[in-house]
């Protein structure tokens, strides 16, 4: 039986397409079991049961009723598929700096599991998400509930990532040439500890060994909007956190911020 439903209706359904291009020649025509309305253009497609998938149907090659190369074009906006990235022992990432950091989207989640050792890492999160798919950077504690803690003493950062102001903070949002974003939107970091951005400490950066100045801070939000930052720790730096003037709703949220300072200077 032919169906018609929705853009909105099929997205509520749970299945499988099933596409195999290497056996439908490009100017081949689709046949199809199910349409789908989109707007003016009607997209047929055929589908199958996610259940079915184990059983050696994903080779199946579907046709449908319009010109491969329009499909791409014309046919139903599925939602974004988001990735995580668990960081830790044991884990896909065993450091922070082995994170693509260059290519996140939005509602990707880097997982940041707590080891024995803190992570002694620093980087820059320039990500646009969304309202409904923010980028989520997110500790996850042991059995104590301890979170596991980014320090920035002789802290080393990804080679691919390239951003100005390193000596400013541990981690910083916005302000980089890679990945090339504006201005980061849509950012939640949670559940870390994040310490010693301060003199006399050093890192290691794009140039090398460099000290950090007199008001680097744990966080600084260099340029961001509608970022969230939450259930953090935030000590031993010049600033515990700085946001620029450039920066908009910016919420904090349940952190402790303490002990922070250079003793002798006005930060």
């Amino acid at each position: 039986m032919i169906e018609d439903f929705t853009k909105s209706e099929f997205q509520q359904r749970q299945w499988t397409i099933v596409l195999d291009i290497q056996k439908v020649p490009l100017q081949g025509f689709l046949q199809c079991s199910r349409r789908v309305c989109h707007g003016d253009s009607i997209v047929s497609l055929r589908f199958i049961p996610k259940s079915d998938c184990a059983k050696g149907v994903e080779n199946m090659a579907i046709r449908c009723g319009i010109i491969i190369p329009v499909l791409f074009s014309l046919c139903i906006s599925l939602p974004a598929v988001s990735a995580n990235y668990e960081v830790g022992v044991g884990k896909t990432f065993a450091n922070i700096g082995d994170v693509p950091w260059e290519s996140m989207n939005a509602g990707d989640q880097v997982l940041i599991h707590w080891r024995q050792q803190p992570y002694k890492e620093k980087w820059v999160i320039a990500v646009q998400g969304t309202e409904q798919q923010p980028f989520v950077v997110r500790g996850v504690p042991n059995q104590y509930g301890e979170w596991p803690v980014i320090d920035g003493r002789d802290a080393t950062t990804r080679s691919q990532i390239n951003f100005w102001n390193e000596n400013r903070g541990v981690v910083k949002i916005g302000g980089a040439n890679s990945p090339a974003v504006d201005t980061p939107a849509w950012i939640v970091l949670e559940n870390l500890v994040i310490r010693s951005g301060r003199t006399p400490y050093q890192f290691t950066g794009r140039g090398g060994i460099t000290g950090y100045s007199s008001n680097a801070a744990s966080i600084f939000v260099e340029a961001g909007q509608n970022v969230t930052l939450r259930n953090c720790v935030l000590h031993d730096s010049g600033n515990g956190l700085f946001v620029s003037h450039a920066s908009r709703n910016v919420l904090v949220e349940g952190c402790w911020i303490y002990d922070n300072g250079i003793e002798g200077s006005i930060y």
